[in-house]
């Protein structure tokens, strides 16, 4: 063989082999960036995938979200009811005071004795005596028997000494009208019922204050009692 037939087979196989690399290398080019888009598809598939599953998350959570807002619906009209209750209770605190109070003058009316003879304490007019002055209630009631018999002596004694005598000079000045005073003070008696000592007040200086009540709902009468030796008498009235 010629030595240019063996150069250009040479050549030729040169050629040959570096078309063959050549190939082979843009195979590998091409399979590298077949690669990295399968590499690339795969990654945007992932993300796709979780993406999706974040919205079936949401999807899931739609529902308790919804009660979420439902929730604090109500939570906002409750918080409105509660300032409502609020606002109101200085209202609500004044009637059911008003109600207390009207619910116990009811009671006090239903419950109220309609007479004083049905009262603690009452001492019927019958049943006055006359007896000693060594307590403030006993010179009361010999006070009260005095004006229902007109005797003015025991009248007299029931009294403080400086009344004692200012009434006895009284006496003496009237003449006939002592005894027409008298008269009057037993028409006064005939008219009672009887009486009780709905309170008694010992005060600082010593005395002693009966309230005497004839009538049931009426204002006592107030009687100031002093100790003069070891007896009780009437000093003054209120």
């Amino acid at each position: 063989m010629k030595p240019l037939c063996k150069h250009a087979l040479a050549l030729l196989a040169v050629c040959g082999a570096a078309g063959a690399v050549l190939w082979q290398q843009a195979e590998v080019v091409a399979l590298q960036d077949e690669h990295a888009q399968l590499v690339t598809m795969q990654e945007e598939a992932a993300a796709l995938t979780a993406q999706n599953q974040s919205w079936e998350k949401a999807r899931a959570l739609l529902p308790e979200v919804e009660k979420l807002k439902a929730a604090n619906r109500d939570l906002l009209a409750l918080r409105n009811q509660v300032r409502q209750l609020r606002e109101a209770n200085p209202e609500v605190d004044r009637l059911r005071a008003e109600n207390q109070r009207l619910d116990a003058l009811l009671k006090a009316l239903i419950t109220a004795p309609k007479s004083i003879t049905e009262m603690e304490g009452f001492v019927a007019k019958e049943n006055w005596t006359r007896g000693g002055f060594d307590t403030p209630e006993g010179t009361v009631q010999n006070f009260l028997w005095a004006m229902r018999e007109g005797n003015f002596e025991v009248f007299l004694s029931c009294l403080a000494p400086e009344e004692r005598a200012s009434l006895e000079q009284a006496r003496r000045t009237a003449g006939d009208n002592a005894s027409k005073e008298m008269e009057q003070m037993r028409a006064m008696a005939a008219r009672l019922k009887g009486y009780r000592i709905a309170e008694k007040t010992e005060e600082a200086d010593g005395k002693v204050v009966l309230s005497l009540q004839v009538e049931a709902g009426a204002e006592a009468m107030k009687i100031p009692m002093q100790r003069v030796g070891k007896e009780w008498k009437l000093h003054g009235f209120r």
